[in-house]
């Protein structure tokens, strides 16, 4: 299957912990240009058309030796050179000059050729690391993610400043070695077992993993995507994403309480109804006449008074008769079984078990 995607390589660039005097001192003439040339080496600079800098509108691109002056002279700016429509560009590079490190991303749209694209990128990273040799900055997290490719991912939904979900890791090994927390994840994720599709190496001070995938190929992506995080969320520092418990159960967002019968209450601005059922503790039986109206307003979209219905979901008494309704909820087309903790109402994964 194909998809249109963007592909974006996103890098930090930080101070190295030998040179914190250099902290709002680092950007000079060659640590900023060190960005440009590689970009102009791989042929895409050139095809920018415009650029924005925090003080300068959208204006078009100079002729280069006049770009090279003005970006060189830069010191404390955040800006972008783009090809195409500003707003969903065919191509773009972003820069963020901060006190403690520059950040960077590089945006590709899918009228770039796939073939040997993920080389080029390694390149891009290869050179600017090699640039920034003798410079108060060092590459620290860098990854590459495919935009517009959704992927089927691990439960509970996690967080970390090492990006998740990305296809390719660039990690700077001098940078993790300067801290012992930061050490202990590089350690793990050079020594952790390789599973097949995906491959370790090392460039230089680049420790670079990949997850094998079709670049032209949703579904190649999706699994590559699902399958890198899987395997590399484990090994880094995370925190559990907003909305969901850490057995794996999201947060229902409700917007509005509002009155509809049958219903407990109704999500008027999301269409969904909620009805709170009694399970038997003893049989886990319910009102199995209450439940079959459910399952017809489900079907039929919409409640006995006419009010068109998106979405019906149960509320039991606790997460363990979720866990025992959730099956059956879904063959019947109510996909979803809630229970409430903490004054809020979490819903049981489909693959969830009793805790």
């Amino acid at each position: 299957m194909s998809v249109r995607q963007e592909l974006l390589l996103a890098n930090t660039w930080a101070v190295r912990d030998d040179r914190r005097d250099a902290i709002g001192k680092w950007a000079t003439d060659a640590t900023v240009g060190t960005f440009l040339d590689p970009l102009r080496d791989a042929g895409w600079l050139e095809r920018a058309t415009h650029y924005w800098a925090d003080d300068t509108p959208v204006t078009p691109i100079p002729p280069a030796p006049e770009l090279d002056d003005l970006v060189r002279a830069w010191r404390d700016q955040t800006a972008a050179f783009f090809a195409g429509n500003e707003r969903d560009p065919d191509w773009k590079f972003w820069l963020s000059m901060r006190t403690t490190e520059a950040m960077t991303e590089l945006t590709i749209a899918d009228l770039e050729p796939r073939s040997g694209l993920r080389d080029r990128f390694t390149r891009i990273v290869a050179a600017w690391t090699k640039g920034l040799e003798g410079t108060p900055l060092q590459a620290s997290i860098g990854a590459l993610t495919p935009w517009g490719a959704p992927y089927d991912r691990p439960v509970p939904h996690r967080e970390s400043q090492w990006p998740l979900g990305a296809i390719d890791y660039y990690l700077g090994r001098s940078w993790h070695d300067a801290d012992p927390a930061r050490a202990a994840v590089l350690h793990a994720i050079e020594h952790a077992p390789l599973p097949p599709g995906i491959t370790r190496t090392v460039e230089g001070d680049i420790l670079h993993v990949t997850f094998e995938c079709d670049l032209a190929d949703a579904d190649s992506i999706a699994a590559a995507r699902a399958r890198g995080e899987r395997w590399f969320a484990p090994l880094v520092q995370t925190r559990l994403a907003p909305g969901w418990n850490e057995r794996g159960d999201r947060l229902a967002e409700i917007a509005d309480r509002d009155e509809l019968a049958p219903f407990t209450f109704f999500d008027t601005r999301n269409g969904i109804g909620y009805k709170a059922l009694v399970v038997d503790s003893d049989t886990g039986a319910i009102d199995e006449a209450l439940w079959e109206a459910l399952v017809d307003i489900a079907k039929a979209k919409q409640a006995p008074d006419g009010t068109a219905v998106k979405e019906v979901r149960v509320i039991v008494p606790t997460r363990d008769d979720a866990v025992g309704l959730i099956p059956r909820a879904q063959a019947d087309g109510l996909d979803v079984v809630a229970y409430p903790e903490e004054r809020s109402f979490y819903c049981v994964s489909p693959t969830a078990s009793v805790s």
